[in-house]
């Protein structure tokens, strides 16, 4: 198995398949590039996301009923490929506000954000990606779920020390987001070291 491909452009069809055309592009879910053929004197459209973090939400939204498909893609997904797809995951499969709208879609929700942090954690541990971002993803997964149950999931993962007192992001530049992640962590747990 090769790494998953990321589809950022629709054709025609595809657009037609899922009857979106006008609706799509009406609201400024999509956008339509015309694109002239001069060997077949036709017009073609190609159709694509106006953010890519559309996108990656809903790809969390379909793995939600494809544990197998989200494992797959999550074990061979590289250098931070599906970071966003994972966290939109956790946050739809925790979140009890997330319920509802899963269910106003007909999805069946087969997985849990603890099985997902759990692949991460199983890949990064056969990968030489930065630690110090993982930890921080996990981190956001975990804000993401409003879950604090999980924290016990990723600690051993996350922790630098043996007593699991210890959490080192001396390296790491700290966004605002990040930050709220960590305030999320601190308030359930008895760390005593944070460098």
């Amino acid at each position: 198995m090769g790494e998953p491909s990321v589809q950022v452009t629709f054709p025609q069809k595809d657009i037609d398949e899922l009857k979106l055309k006008e609706d799509a592009t009406k609201c400024g879910l999509l956008s339509v590039t015309k694109e002239k053929s001069t060997v077949r004197r036709t017009h073609c459209c190609t159709y694509s996301f106006n953010h890519l973090t559309i996108q990656e939400f809903f790809a969390a939204v379909a793995l939600v009923s494809n544990p197998q498909e989200a494992g797959r893609m999550i074990n061979n997904a590289a250098g931070g490929q599906l970071d966003l797809v994972c966290m939109f995951l956790c946050g739809l499969l925790d979140d009890p506000r997330s319920k509802e709208f899963l269910d106003s879609l007909g999805c069946q929700v087969e997985m849990t954000a603890e099985r997902v942090l759990q692949l991460v954690i199983e890949r990064e541990k056969r990968r030489a990606r930065d630690h110090t971002q993982i930890t921080l993803l996990l981190l956001l997964m975990i804000h993401e779920s409003r879950n604090p149950n999980l924290w016990s999931t990723a600690a051993g993962y996350v922790m630098e020390d043996e007593d699991g007192k210890t959490l080192d992001l001396s390296r790491q530049h700290i966004s605002p987001v990040e930050l709220q992640a960590l305030t999320f962590i601190f308030e359930l747990n008895d760390f005593t070291s944070l460098k």
